[in-house]
């Protein structure tokens, strides 16, 4: 049931145009490939050794959405795959990327000078322990080297929005991509920070629903999710990682989830994953 599921949100498409800022109704796409020994970002996706193909439809001012899948493939390394799958995501989804950036997190520390400095200190110290436990840590550790590939894949994503050479790796600085992925830790961190309350977020409240409901007989598991909030964070992506992940030891090689330019999780939360989990949270 799941897979069909999958099968019938997510549609493959092989074509590339576009009608105009916010109305595409064709997918732009580009792939990372090899091409003599350098990788290279490409248009199209058939290139000979393609390492990750990603393909971008903004249809924001049409539907509401924003479409992003991206695929690479097993027989190059995973860190690659990751930075690969994060630096298309970085370059196709770049304009609206920027649009939600200016929206949410630019003007984040406006008028909390001291409390981001507490807070800029707390995530340096965080990175230096990340980063002392990835140098440190065998590569396959099962957990540990789940947060490295997601880590290739977040530098890749800021590479990519940023437009600068491909160079797979990781870098710890404190980009504001790093902080909107980080953003469900900022409950938290602003009260032990001692952030002073913002009037304006006091208001918004919690932001997700969801109804969980079995058929009779257990023949059937319904599930559905709303997601409110204010209008800073009304651009969104329905997006798609499939990665070329060893499937016995990463089951959720596959996701597909409702969430925002720039966020490597759904964040709402929603997403279905091709170990057979669904990822729903319901709030009274």
């Amino acid at each position: 049931m799941l897979a069909a599921f999958l099968s019938c949100i997510i549609l493959f498409f092989a074509s590339v145009s576009a009608t105009g800022e916010g109305r595409d109704e064709l997918y732009t796409y580009k792939q990372m490939c090899i091409v003599d020994g350098k990788l290279t970002v490409l248009q199209g996706f058939d290139c000979r050794e393609q390492v990750a193909v990603g393909k971008w439809r903004n249809s924001v001012n049409a539907s509401g959405w924003t479409f992003f899948e991206v695929e690479t493939h097993s027989r190059f390394d995973p860190e690659l795959q990751a930075y690969a799958a994060g630096y298309l995501e970085g370059v196709l989804s770049r304009q609206v990327l920027h649009y939600h950036i200016q929206n949410t997190i630019e003007d984040y520390c406006k008028n909390f000078t001291q409390y981001c400095n507490r807070m800029t200190d707390f995530l340096t110290q965080n990175q230096k322990f990340i980063k002392d436990k990835l140098d440190s840590t065998a590569r396959d550790d099962t957990y540990w080297s789940a947060v490295n590939r997601t880590y290739h894949q977040l530098t890749g994503l800021i590479a990519g929005y940023e437009g600068t050479p491909i160079s797979p790796g990781i870098t710890y600085e404190i980009h504001p991509i790093l902080l909107m992925n980080w953003n469900g830790d900022f409950y938290d961190l602003e009260k032990k920070l001692n952030k002073t309350r913002d009037p304006v977020l006091d208001q918004l409240g919690g932001r997700c629903s969801g109804l969980i409901k079995v058929a009779p007989n257990n023949a059937d598991l319904f599930i559905s999710q709303v997601t409110m909030s204010g209008f800073q964070n009304m651009l969104r992506v329905l997006k798609l990682y499939k990665f070329g992940y060893d499937r016995e030891f990463f089951p959720g090689y596959a996701t597909s989830m409702a969430s925002y330019p720039g966020l490597l999780y759904s964040s709402d939360d929603f997403a279905l994953m091709s170990s057979g989990l669904v990822n729903n949270m319901p709030l009274p």
